[in-house]
């Protein structure tokens, strides 16, 4: 007993010190590339290191509210990350993460057996915290830190989901605790990952455009091409690009729309 006690006490501090980092890391790519979403999901990952610390106090009514807090917030932070990579649009997206909320202070006002204050509002906030991570795995393929991310998460959701189920069961309560603590270790470090790439962070291209006219090698093309990739671009082609940044008129003979004749290109 004192043996797994005292490894349930280092888990904790370890799942801590995950979120207090990852949640570091989220609001620096805030400052640092201005995305409300990485606002908003380093908010939940404070908030989900305060459920930490009243499950240490044993302040089971404050572990639900704030484990709700955590879902709604990481659940609306993670539509922003979809709206601000154009993938949905949304005009009131903290609507859709009200429920886990709810939830939470129905359960706790009118609930008056454990499952009902405590295992259902947990379920359902585990729940949310999974479609977050679904929603934030099915970014674009070109963005392979987000989707591990995402799918980390998910499965830490998935985890969550059955605590009120197995909270009762002696023998996986090791398991489940150290896989908890493995999967939450995994998302802040895979979270992470995803808020300091480049692609998230947007930084700035490395080479300088200067107006006018300048012919360049078939080379410095191909890395001018790699540079400006994920930037919002306007560009006259002779082949196709699949760069969903790029506005790109294809230059050739053949009519369409996209399509600049080289012997017209004012009149198109």
């Amino acid at each position: 007993m004192v043996q797994m006690e005292g490894l349930l006490f280092a888990g904790q501090v370890l799942s801590l010190t995950a979120k207090i980092v990852v949640a570091l890391f989220l609001l620096r790519a805030y400052r640092i590339s201005g995305r409300l979403s990485s606002f908003y999901l380093g908010a939940g990952w404070v908030i989900s290191a305060i459920v930490v610390l009243m499950d240490v106090l044993r302040r089971e009514a404050f572990v639900v509210v704030f484990y709700a807090l955590f879902s709604s917030i990481l659940f609306y932070g993670s539509l922003l990350f979809l709206i601000e990579e154009g993938q949905i649009a949304l005009k009131r997206p903290w609507i859709l993460g009200l429920t886990p909320l709810f939830g939470a202070f129905y359960g706790l006002l009118l609930g008056n057996t454990w499952e009902s204050r405590v295992g259902i509002p947990y379920g359902i906030a585990a729940f949310y915290v999974f479609l977050a991570g679904v929603m934030i795995s099915s970014t674009e393929r070109n963005f392979p830190t987000a989707r591990n991310a995402g799918i980390a998460l998910a499965l830490f959701g998935l985890h969550e989901m059955d605590y009120p189920v197995l909270r009762g069961v002696e023998w996986f309560a090791p398991i489940g605790f150290t896989l908890g603590a493995i999967l939450t270790v995994l998302s802040a470090y895979l979270m992470a990952r995803m808020v300091l790439s480049e692609r998230f962070i947007r930084k700035k291209p490395k080479i300088t455009v200067e107006p006018g006219i300048r012919l360049i090698t078939s080379d410095d093309y191909r890395n001018v091409v790699e540079s400006l990739k994920d930037y919002p671009v306007l560009a006259f082609l002779r082949k196709p690009v699949e760069f969903p940044a790029w506005t790109a008129y294809m230059i050739t003979a053949v009519g369409g729309e996209m399509k600049v004749h080289p012997t017209n290109p004012p009149k198109d």
